[in-house]
């Protein structure tokens, strides 16, 4: 059973962080919960996912399979997974019981909030997955559990004000994990993620056909400033950010419809269907078609 709430109160299904096939992308809501309880036996219920927004969750009880392309680990009780914006990842329940909240949560979500900038939570999502930060102790861990069960309770009770609790719940959990950890490499703060804010925008309304220019104008930048900040906010170029929010778009399309590659091409605006074609190959791993057959709920 897996359980879905919107902060503005909302139902929405899977979909609500996708796409449409008359092309229009409507900007997700600021923070989706997720709460999954596994009631089946067998060890292969799972999936693949990539959306635009930041993911984090929580094992609340059993374990379960996450793989972001070549890493793959088993999660537990107490441990957590991050994701980052339009990062393919997948997984897979391996027992039946096993219990997880997970938050979607777009980066003003946190921003908005005055006691964002004391925790380093936007380097958390752009390490590798190896990398991101896990509790570094047992009263760590037993925090995190009790910020995930007041989560989950959040989620599936939908009380009133519910949205600004688990904002304080998500940075708290932030908050016990950067006890004890560090980046590897310099990450951009919370402000940093903030001045690139406009830009962030300019992808999800533009379906990430955007021009560095354009994206620099729109956060008041050079150029070159722009590209080092974003790059040191988001741990990627803003041209590879574009493309693979083109492609993640691609993909929820090949989930979720039925139409052919040659409109979603048109639609992306990617030069030609074989674009697109070598471009998702080369980031996913497969060709669209074996994608669809594939990853395609039944």
């Amino acid at each position: 059973m897996r359980r879905c709430v919107a902060a503005n109160m909302e139902e929405m299904t899977a979909s609500a962080i996708g796409v449409h096939a008359d092309f229009r992308f409507p900007t997700p809501a600021p923070v989706v919960g997720w709460l999954h309880t596994q009631t089946l036996d067998s060890p292969t219920v799972g999936g693949a996912d990539f959306h635009e927004a930041l993911e984090f969750g929580i094992v609340l009880a059993g374990e379960t399979e996450r793989a972001w392309g070549g890493f793959q680990t088993m999660l537990r009780r107490g441990e957590v997974w991050m994701c980052g914006m339009w990062e393919p990842h997948s997984w897979r329940y391996a027992s039946r019981g096993t219990r997880t909240v997970a938050i979607n949560f777009l980066p003003y979500y946190l921003i908005e909030s005055v006691d964002a900038e004391s925790v380093p939570w936007p380097a958390m999502f752009r390490e590798a997955p190896a990398d991101r930060a896990q509790a570094a102790s047992q009263d760590a861990r037993a925090a995190l559990l009790e910020a995930g069960e007041h989560m989950a309770r959040e989620i599936a009770g939908m009380e009133l004000g519910w949205s600004d609790a688990l904002r304080a719940h998500l940075l708290r959990c932030f908050k016990h994990l950067s006890a004890g950890w560090a980046p590897h490499t310099q990450s951009g703060g919370v402000v940093t993620v903030a001045r690139i804010g406009p830009a962030l925008a300019r992808v999800s309304s533009e379906r990430g056909r955007v021009r560095l220019r354009d994206a620099a104008e729109a956060c008041r930048l050079s150029r070159t400033r722009f590209s080092a900040l974003f790059t040191q906010a988001i741990g990627m170029s803003f041209g590879r950010f574009c493309r693979q929010a083109r492609l993640g778009h691609a993909a929820r399309l090949l989930l979720q419809t039925e139409v052919p590659l040659d409109s979603i091409a048109e639609g992306l605006r990617f030069c030609s269907p074989q674009h697109l074609h070598r471009a998702f190959t080369t980031h996913f791993g497969c060709t669209p078609g074996a994608f669809r057959r594939q990853h395609r709920a039944p």
